[in-house]
C-alpha cells in the first residue's frame, strides 16, 4: 500500500491517505477536489498536484502557489519522492511510504499505535500510585539544574512506579532531527535487571515523535533487529513529552512475562502501563514548559519594562522576532571612564561600585521610559523604543529618559560623597528604521537592533565632547519632538548640518538642553542668536555667521565648536561647500 502522511505542528494535524498508481491528487489547503490541509495558513488553496508512478511519487507546485515546496533542503517546483523521502510546505511536513500499515503483525514482532484522544479512554489500575508518582516530579524538578539531571530523576520515578518493567529511557531529540531514524542529543537510561546493553528504537521513537502518539511494540527474542537493542528485553513502547521548543521521549521495555499475569500476548496487556507513562509524560512537558516561562520571564525583566513585559505575556500574539520598525534609539556613555581604569587598575573593585552605580541610573530611567536594553559595553549602554509593540511617543519617551539620566548624574555632582561625584554622561538620541528583535537562543534572551539609525546615533555621541553639548538628537529626532517637548522639560537647539565620520547622508544635528541644569544660563535669546548664525552659516556666509557667534558666551560650547571650525577655514566656505560640516574623525 502507497500513502501520503501529513503531519502539522499539533497533535490534531495529522491524516494519511492511500495513492493509486497513475491518479493525479491535487494539495491544497482547501482544493475543489483534492486532499485538504486546512490547518496551515502558509499552503496555498490549490499547491500542488500528486502523481503515483513507478519510479515514485512525482510531485508538481502550481502556479497559484505562494509559498515554495522544500525538497531535500531545496526550494523545488519539480520532483520525484522516494519511498520514505519527505517534503515540506509551510509548517507542514509529508512523507511518502510504502508498504507499512498502523497494525502489522506476524509470527515475530507486533506494532500498534494509539492517538491522545485513545488513551483518554482507558483506566489506571493503580490510581494512587501513578497520583503518588506524579505529585513528586515538581520537586524533582526544583533539585535539577541541567536537563540530563531532571531526566536521569525521571528515569528513577517511572522504575519504582512500574514494578514489572525492566528499562526505562528519557531521550531528548534536536527540532532538526530526521524523523524516521531520530538521532538522540541526550539519552538517560535505567534498568531493574543487570541489562548487558540496551538501545531503543529508533524507528519507534521517530513514529512517535512524527504522528504524536503512543506506540507499543511485540517481538520475538529471536527476531529483535530494527527494535530494541536486548538480548534480555522483547517488548516497548513510547510516549512523546510535549514541549514547544526540543523533541523528548519517554521510552519503557521488558519481558512478556510479568509478575501479575502469566505472559503478554497483545499490546492491551500494556495499556495501563502506557497510559501512566504518557500521563507522566504529559505532567513532564507542563512543568517543564511552566519552568522554561518563569526563566524567560525573569530574563525578559532585565532588558523589558513592566509595561513591556505585561504585553508580551498577555498577549500570545505578541512576538519576539526580528522585524523591521521604526525606532528611537539612545546611546549612554560615561564620559573619562577609561582614563579612569587606567589610572584604577589597583582599585578596580571600587571603581565597578561607581560603574554599577552608573548602570543602574541608566537602567532605572530607560525602564521608567518604557525603553528596551539592547546592550552593555563598560560603562555604556544601548536603549530602543518601538519593539516589540509600537510606541507612538517613542521619541518622546526617549528625550525624557536621557534628561532623566541627566539629572540623576548633575544630582550627584552636587553631592561629594556619592559615588557618580565627578562623573559625567555623554548621550545622543536618533530616529529611523531598524531591525529589532531576539538574538541567540531560546535559553539565553537578547535583544538588538541594527540599522543606519543605530550608527549614525553611535557616531552623534562620539561627537558630544568635540561639540560641547551632553546630549545631541539626529534631525528626525529633531522633528519629532521639537514642537511637542514641554519647554518645562527641555529645549532643543539647532546645532549644525553635519556629516560625522564614516557617513555619506548629512543630518542636521540639535542639541537637547535640560532644564534645572547648567544649560539654564543659556538663554532664549542666545539660542536664537545662534540658530541664525547657524541659518547664514549653512549657505556659505561665514563672516556673517562669525560676528554673530562673537556676541554669544564664551563658555558655550557648540558656539565655541563652530566659531573655531569658522576660525580654523578662515571664515571662508570652500568652494564645494553644501552646507554640511564633515568631520573626519570622532
Amino acid at each position: 500500500m502507497a500513502r501520503l502522511v501529513a503531519t502539522g505542528t499539533v497533535d490534531q494535524q495529522y491524516w494519511q491517505r492511500e495513492l493509486a498508481v497513475g491518479e493525479v491528487v491535487r494539495l491544497g489547503r482547501a482544493p475543489r477536489q483534492g486532499w485538504p490541509v486546512p490547518w496551515d495558513m502558509s499552503i496555498s488553496r490549490e499547491h500542488a498536484d500528486l502523481e503515483l508512478a513507478e519510479d515514485g511519487l512525482h510531485v508538481h507546485s502550481l502556479e497559484t502557489a505562494r509559498n515554495p515546496i522544500v525538497f531535500k533542503g531545496e526550494h523545488l517546483n519539480e520532483f520525484v519522492v522516494l519511498p520514505d523521502g519527505k517534503f515540506k510546505i509551510g509548517h507542514t511536513t509529508f512523507q511518502f511510504r510504502e508498504g507499512d500499515s498502523i497494525l502489522t503483525e506476524s509470527t515475530t514482532f507486533i506494532e500498534h499505535m494509539y492517538t491522545k484522544r485513545e488513551m483518554c479512554t482507558i483506566a489506571f489500575k493503580n490510581p494512587v500510585q501513578c497520583l503518588d508518582a506524579l505529585c513528586d516530579i515538581p520537586r524533582l524538578m526544583s533539585e535539577s539544574v541541567t536537563d540530563e539531571q531532571f531526566a536521569t530523576q525521571i528515569v528513577e520515578l517511572v522504575l519504582n512506579a512500574l514494578q514489572d518493567v525492566s528499562v526505562v529511557a528519557v531521550v531528548q531529540f534536536d527540532e532538526s532531527a530526521d524523523y524516521d531514524l531520530p538521532e538522540p542529543k541526550l539519552m538517560c537510561w535505567n534498568s531493574r535487571t543487570n541489562v548487558a546493553r540496551f538501545q531503543p528504537s529508533r524507528q519507534l521513537m521517530g513514529k512517535v515523535l512524527q504522528r504524536r502518539c503512543n506506540a507499543i511494540h511485540l517481538w520475538d527474542e529471536s527476531d529483535n533487529t530494527g527494535f530494541t537493542m536486548s538480548g534480555d528485553l522483547d517488548w516497548a513502547f513510547c510516549t512523546s513529552i510535549p514541549s514547544s521548543r526540543d523533541r523528548w521521549c519517554l521510552y519503557v521495555s521488558g519481558k512478556k512475562r510479568f509478575a501479575r499475569i502469566e505472559a503478554i500476548e497483545s499490546p492491551t496487556d500494556l495499556i495501563s502501563e502506557l497510559r501512566f507513562a504518557e500521563l507522566t509524560a504529559n505532567f513532564i512537558g507542563s512543568v517543564r514548559e511552566v519552568r522554561w516561562l518563569e526563566r524567560q520571564q525573569g530574563q525578559m525583566r532585565q532588558f523589558f519594562s513592566p509595561a513591556v513585559v505585561e504585553m508580551l505575556l498577555s498577549d500570545r500574539k505578541a512576538s519576539l522576532d526580528p522585524r523591521e520598525v521604526s525606532v528611537s534609539v539612545l546611546f549612554c556613555d560615561v564620559r573619562g571612564f577609561s582614563k579612569k581604569v587606567e589610572q584604577s587598575h589597583k582599585s578596580l573593585d571600587q571603581l565597578l561600585v561607581k560603574v554599577s552605580y552608573a548602570l543602574n541610573a541608566m537602567t532605572s530611567s530607560i525602564l521608567r521610559f518604557e525603553g528596551v536594553i539592547a546592550d552593555f559595553q563598560g560603562d555604556a549602554s544601548l536603549a530602543f523604543w518601538g519593539w516589540p509593540s509600537p510606541l507612538e511617543e517613542g521619541p518622546l519617551s526617549a528625550c525624557r529618559a536621557a534628561l532623566s539620566i541627566s539629572r540623576i548624574f548633575q544630582q550627584a555632582n552636587e553631592d561629594r560623597e556619592h559615588p557618580l561625584n565627578g562623573f559625567q554622561v555623554d548621550m545622543a538620541l536618533g530616529y529611523g528604521h531598524a531591525i529589532a528583535g531576539q538574538i541567540g537562543s531560546s535559553e539565553q534572551i537578547k535583544v538588538g537592533v541594527f540599522g543606519p539609525v543605530v550608527n549614525l546615533t553611535s557616531r552623534l555621541e562620539g561627537l558630544t565632547k568635540r561639540v560641547g553639548a551632553s546630549i545631541l538628537i539626529d534631525g528626525a529626532m529633531g522633528e519629532k519632538v521639537r514642537n511637542v517637548l514641554p519647554l518645562s522639560e527641555a529645549r532643543i537647539r539647532h546645532i549644525a548640518r553635519m556629516r560625522p565620520c564614516g557617513m555619506d547622508i548629512p543630518t542636521e544635528v540639535h542639541q537637547l538642553l535640560p532644564v534645572g541644569s547648567e544649560c539654564d544660563k543659556i538663554t532664549d535669546e542666545e539660542i536664537a542668536r545662534y540658530e541664525q548664525a547657524v541659518e547664514i552659516f549653512t549657505k556659505g556666509e561665514w563672516e556673517g555667521a562669525q560676528q554673530i557667534l562673537a556676541a554669544i558666551l564664551p563658555d558655550d560650547g557648540p558656539a565655541n565648536f563652530l566659531r573655531d571650525f569658522i576660525a580654523d577655514h578662515h571664515a571662508t566656505a570652500p568652494d564645494d561647500w553644501d552646507g554640511a560640516i564633515n568631520l573626519l574623525s570622532k
